[in-house]
């Protein structure tokens, strides 16, 4: 596969395959197989579905225009429980590259609260 690299970790002094996805200019998600002691390990670059995917966000990459149509509801989990009663809300976009949530509380659900949050427009990515 043309995604796949192969490291040599010196501390561990293993060699550990990467997959890379580009998903978009401002972001790229990869997922890392086991760290093995030979490149020529047979299937080394056979990572597990179940290994976490993780993403890379670059934080001075270009503004996008605001994909959001407003308004939207939309629901949240903080590790506690999913937050759907009340629904909280995107309103209409505050600049071309700027976006409030409106989140609200639930009150059977810790660690939510009723607060608005601004966000910067920096990346869609459409699967």
């Amino acid at each position: 596969d043309n995604n796949k690299y192969i490291f040599y970790r010196e501390q561990d002094q293993c060699f550990q395959c990467v997959a890379i996805w580009a998903r978009h200019q401002n972001a790229l998600e990869f997922k890392s197989g086991e760290c093995k002691d030979s490149d020529f390990t047979e299937n080394l670059c056979d990572i597990s579905p179940d290994v976490t995917l993780n993403t890379l966000i670059r934080l001075d990459g270009d503004n996008i225009d605001c994909p959001f149509q407003a308004p939207l509801s939309f629901s949240y989990n903080k590790g506690t429980g999913v937050c759907s009663s009340p629904l909280s809300e995107l309103e209409q976009c505050l600049t071309r590259a700027q976006v409030k949530f409106r989140f609200h509380a639930c009150p059977d659900i810790s660690q939510t609260e009723s607060k608005g949050r601004v966000n910067r427009l920096f990346l869609e990515l459409v699967y």
